[in-house]
């Protein structure tokens, strides 16, 4: 009875476990799911910046189907370590019904379980070519982290965009006033027929630019909706960046966060973990480590170096457009007093937004710098930093 248990067991292990896992509902299920308000808030139409990492966690396709993969891999080294072990208690249940005088039947059996075994052996091998270890989950969040860069790169990319067009438009603007009033002389004999030709290549090119801009906002927002998950028809509205602070540059100790920073490097902890045998091997191996340490320290302090010169940057931005602002105030006063022209108007307009333009610029790069900062520190260093 112990021998038909163990090869109908045998039998059907070997059946079903070259059978896929079922599919899986993606990274949020590992966890049971999120609470339901803050489901909602991940599709309530606005996307934010805080919520690209868990937008990239539960909808990523990339992201997603890795960790699929992932999951059935695991489920497949622990069938293949039960197939490992039912293999060598059906080979000892073999043993057993060896003998010199089998009969028939018995001999039959003897060879069935033998070649069962032989079978569950190789499935065993077949599965378990790759051990999943903190390799493996190293890789999944080295994966996230990556995406969520991408996403994160996308949004401030967009949104530095769409900050310079108001002033593409106000541009555009300008030029056709600017060329209505050219024109207007050339009627007067004031203005030559090359003034307006060039007004009018001023206004062509101002146009031109306007429609680039808007191009590349929609290729921007659409790549940067297919990065979080969105489905291709979704619209959604997407929020400003977060304002960045200053003072958390202040708050950087180079020191302190270049060992941090070592410490959660993806790539010194695989140089580190990584098998050495022999003296050649270790002493290359101690080398490349060194080495890395020195790279990583060279990368924190060109981050550390631009965190410092995009806050300067910043403040000398965001003083200019206070005085921007306070001329703006001025015109404003001026042109409803009826004391300026239109063109003169649409001129301070488009210094005012200008100047805007230049910190909103600055503002993104001091954000831009923090976060690659920061995200030093949990392990990923910005190419090029």
């Amino acid at each position: 009875m112990k021998r038909k248990q163990a090869a109908a067991a045998a039998l059907a292990l070997l059946m079903t476990v070259g059978v896929p896992g079922a599919a899986l509902a993606g990274p949020s299920g590992a966890d049971g799911g999120a609470a339901e308000a803050r489901e909602a808030s991940l599709n309530d139409g606005l996307l934010e910046y805080d919520e690209l990492p868990e937008l990239v966690e539960r909808y990523n396709v990339t992201y997603k189907n890795t960790y699929s993969q992932t999951v059935n891999q695991s489920q497949n080294l622990d069938a293949a370590r039960q197939l490992g072990k039912d293999a060598n208690e059906l080979m000892e249940e073999a043993l057993d019904l060896k003998d010199d005088d089998m009969d028939e039947a018995t001999r039959a059996l003897y060879e069935s379980y033998k070649e069962s075994a032989k079978a569950m052996r190789k499935q065993a091998a077949e599965l378990s070519t790759e051990e999943l270890s903190g390799t493996v989950e190293r890789s999944m969040k080295m994966l996230k982290n990556q995406q969520t860069m991408l996403a994160q790169n996308l949004l401030i990319q967009y949104q530095s965009a769409v900050s310079g067009k108001e002033l593409a438009d106000k541009n555009e603007e300008l030029a056709k006033a600017s060329l209505d009033a050219v024109t207007a002389q050339a009627s007067l004999g004031m203005a030559s027929s090359e003034d307006v030709l060039k007004a009018n290549q001023a206004w062509i090119q101002a146009q031109s630019a306007a429609v680039q801009l808007d191009s590349t906002i929609r290729n921007l927002k659409q790549n940067l909706l297919i990065t979080c998950g969105w489905e291709g028809d979704a619209d959604p509205e997407i929020a400003p960046l977060p304002a960045p602070d200053p003072a958390r540059v202040d708050s950087m100790n180079l020191a302190a966060d270049t060992e941090t920073a070592t410490q959660a490097n993806y790539s010194f902890i695989s140089l580190r973990q990584g098998a050495a045998s022999g003296s050649v091997s270790r002493n290359a191996k101690k080398r490349n480590v060194s080495q890395m340490r020195q790279s990583i320290a060279v990368g924190m302090e060109g981050l550390y170096a631009k965190a410092v010169a995009a806050k300067q940057a910043y403040e000398g931005a965001e003083a200019n457009f206070q005085a921007a602002a306070l001329d703006m105030q001025a015109a404003d006063q001026k042109n409803a007093m009826g004391m300026m022209s239109r063109t003169a108007y649409l001129q301070a307009q488009a210094s005012y937004l200008a100047a805007k333009s230049e910190r909103d610029t600055a503002q993104t790069e001091l954000f831009t710098a923090i976060q690659n900062y920061d995200w030093a520190l949990k392990g990923m260093m910005v190419s090029g930093s």
